[in-house]
């Protein structure tokens, strides 16, 4: 597969996305508010409806987290690109990942100083969360989910710490499961 090429704007106060030619998923969005500081890319379990351009919650939260962390803009992408509110309505799309979602995972992170876990329950879907983790060995989270994937960004605060993902899974006792 062809490389893709992502760079932030080169200047400040910038916003946008990338979608499919078809617009059933989105590939990337950002916002950039200080040009010269670090990027933060965030990864999410799949793009809302109401994220397309407007600064919903979700937007919201993570340009807050990244100001306060000292970033200077955020690149948001997903596991999962198909654009849905409902999450579950993923385990019955065909192709839920999206043609070019992997590349521009990569293109994101290239240009991001930091990456940011933030997924939730449905990230063992696939496989996406333990790809993504396996590749991306730095990246960090805010705690565990049940089944042991990132917690989602909103479900946690501004003063959350944010801590190593592959730590914080190294340390965790898991249940093995004894089939009878």
């Amino acid at each position: 597969m062809n490389k893709i090429e992502f760079e932030f704007p080169n200047h400040n106060r910038t916003s946008g996305a990338i979608f499919s030619d078809c617009g059933k998923y989105r590939y990337l969005l950002w916002r950039c508010w200080h040009q010269s500081n670090p990027k933060l890319c965030i990864i999410i379990l799949n793009p809302s409806d109401e994220e397309s351009l407007s600064d919903n919650p979700l937007i919201r939260r993570s340009v807050n987290l990244a100001y306060k962390w000292g970033y200077g803009g955020i690149a948001l992408v997903s596991l999962f690109s198909y654009i849905t509110s409902d999450q579950k309505i993923l385990y019955d799309v065909k192709y839920p990942v999206g043609p070019l979602t992997n590349q521009y995972i990569e293109a994101a992170q290239s240009q991001c100083k930091d990456i940011l876990f933030a997924w939730g329950l449905h990230g063992h879907f696939l496989e996406r969360g333990r790809a993504i983790q396996e590749k991306y060995k730095q990246g960090v989270c805010f705690g565990l989910t049940s089944n042991f994937q990132p917690k989602l960004l909103l479900h946690s605060t501004l003063k959350t710490e944010a801590v190593n993902y592959q730590a914080l899974i190294n340390q965790t006792p898991h249940i093995d499961t004894i089939s009878l």
